[in-house]
């Protein structure tokens, strides 16, 4: 399994996959989506080990309770002292996720902060010429918006982006949004400018990218503990365990459907 960050919504071959969300992907539908332009790799080693040590205190925990339920002592026939043998071991491993669950938000809350960071700091580099050129371009077509004739120049200008460089596409992409004043009122020639604008505009950074993945990544690494409070019948005492006495004669109700 390889986990993959989609920056936008998209589908592929008939999954969908969310906005700045992270999947566990392989084979066929790993390669479709690496060589799409909105995913990227995001495995997080660092993380990924916190999670491990939460998974082995609870494969630890289920051990230590395997023996004790196959165990000849004779002292584990006395279901009092069983018990209480398995409540110490309820108690070592709660104790254990915790301290995995602290230490893995304090690990996530530095790497996030750092992400906004590098945001923040990261510049945006143009060549002068293009970024002269973009200038003269968008104030010739904000001339002939307000002439009435720049309809034409916008889908020019449409068909230019895709011939010219990235450097010049991105300056372009600067000065874009002084156009909307120009062509505020007509809503197809706003549609124009929008869409120009979303084909000019530089793609995500490195930063942005890792700043998106580490916001979308879980906050929480204890997902087997719940899962064995909840199944566990070691763990009946839980309020939603499968086995708590509660939970097994709560009887389903079912509202009916009021039509109008």
């Amino acid at each position: 399994m390889t986990q993959v960050l989609f920056t936008e919504s998209t589908a592929i071959e008939g999954v969908k996959y969310g906005r700045n969300q992270i999947y566990n992907l392989t084979g066929a539908q790993l390669k479709r989506a690496l060589e799409s332009d909105v995913a990227y790799q995001f495995d997080m080693p660092q993380l990924k080990s916190y999670e491990n040590q939460a998974s082995q205190a609870v494969a630890k925990f289920k051990k230590a309770v395997g023996k004790i339920e196959g165990s000849l002592d004779p002292r584990f026939k006395d279901e009092q002292f069983k018990q209480s043998a398995i409540d110490e071991l309820k108690a070592t491993l709660k104790d254990e996720v915790e301290a995995v669950q602290r230490n893995y938000e304090d690990a996530l809350e530095a790497l996030r902060e750092e992400a906004k960071k590098a945001v923040a700091q990261q510049s945006i580099t143009v060549n002068p010429t293009d970024a002269n050129q973009a200038q003269l371009r968008i104030k010739q077509i904000a001339g002939e918006l307000a002439l009435g004739h720049g309809d034409g120049a916008l889908d020019q200008l449409a068909t230019d982006l895709e011939r010219i460089t990235e450097e010049r596409k991105q300056a372009i992409g600067l000065e874009l949004p002084t156009l909307m004043g120009a062509v505020a009122g007509d809503k197809a020639l706003e549609r124009k400018v929008k869409a120009m604008y979303e084909q000019a505009k530089p793609g995500l950074t490195s930063e942005e990218v890792f700043m998106r993945g580490i916001n979308a990544v879980s906050n929480r690494v204890d997902q087997e503990y719940t899962r064995l409070k909840l199944i566990n019948r070691y763990f009946d005492d839980e309020p939603r365990n499968i086995h708590n006495p509660v939970n097994a004669h709560t009887e389903t109700v079912y509202t009916p459907i009021t039509r109008v």
